[in-house]
């Protein structure tokens, strides 16, 4: 399971790019932000999220 900022986020377009280039499908979790899916990945509840990077 990997946890998106929301659906069409960079994070959430992040993680279908990667989910086509391996070929693999994995259960979108979205969230009302990024800070909150890292949050989770950290504690465990999800396996993986592909937070923003700020552009300054």
């Amino acid at each position: 399971m990997f946890g998106s900022g929301g659906t069409g986020t960079s994070s959430h377009l992040c993680m279908e790019l990667l989910q086509s280039l391996a070929g693999v499908k994995i259960m979108d979790m979205p969230y009302k932000g990024s800070m909150a899916a890292i949050t989770d990945m950290m504690g465990g509840q999800i396996h993986l999220t592909c937070p923003a990077v700020p552009s300054h």
